[in-house]
C-alpha cells in the first residue's frame, strides 16, 4: 500500500468547518504518553505512572528495575537503590503501529554521617560537644540540633542526649 499525509487546517470560508469524503481506511498511529509521580526522592521512591496514551490497544512497559507489564495502568514501582531509572512505554494500535515514550525516576542517596563527641568535664557542667561530619548525598548540608544550632558542631552540651538532623541539597536526610 501507499502512505499519504493528510493535512487538515480546519479552514472554511464561512468558518463552519469542513467535510471530508474518502473511500479509503485511516490507520491511526497511537501516541504513547504517561506521567510519573514522584520523579525523584531520597533513599527509595515508590513511583506511579498515569497512562495518557491515545489510540493504543496494547502496552509494553519496562520499569528499569527488573519489572515489566502489559497493563494499561500498571502497579506502582518501588526503586530502592540510588540511581536514575528510565521507564519506557511502547504503545501499539490495533493496526500494529507503535509509538514510544519514556520518563526517568531519580533515587538520591542520603548523606552518611560520622559523629565525634567530647564528654562533659564534671558532673553538672555543660562542657561537652558533638560534631557530625556528612559525606555522600548532595552537598551542601544543613544542620538542625535539638536545643538549637545550625552548624556541624554543637558545644556547651550537658550530660544526656543531643540529636541532629542533617539535610543535603536534594532534601535527603
Amino acid at each position: 500500500g501507499q502512505t499519504y499525509a493528510l493535512l487538515i487546517d480546519n479552514y472554511s470560508a464561512n468558518n463552519v468547518g469542513f467535510t471530508l469524503s474518502w473511500g479509503g481506511t485511516f490507520l491511526m498511529a497511537p501516541t504513547a504518553n504517561f506521567t510519573v509521580t514522584p520523579t525523584s526522592g531520597c533513599g527509595s521512591v515508590n513511583a506511579c505512572v498515569t497512562n495518557t496514551s491515545v489510540s493504543a490497544t496494547s502496552y509494553q512497559w519496562d520499569f528499569a528495575n527488573g519489572n515489566t507489564s502489559t497493563s494499561a495502568n500498571p502497579a506502582c514501582q518501588n526503586y530502592t537503590t540510588p540511581g536514575v531509572y528510565l521507564i519506557s512505554l511502547i504503545a501499539t494500535s490495533s493496526s500494529g503501529c507503535t509509538d514510544v515514550a519514556s520518563a526517568s525516576v531519580t533515587v538520591s542517596p542520603g548523606p552518611t554521617l560520622t559523629t565525634t563527641q567530647v564528654n562533659v568535664n564534671c558532673f553538672g557542667q555543660c562542657t561537652g560537644s558533638a560534631t557530625v561530619t556528612a559525606t555522600g548525598g548532595t552537598p551542601a548540608y544543613t544542620y538542625a540540633w535539638s536545643g538549637g544550632g545550625a552548624s556541624s558542631t554543637k558545644s556547651g552540651l550537658c550530660a544526656g542526649n543531643a540529636t541532629v538532623t542533617v539535610t543535603d541539597a536534594s532534601g535527603c536526610m
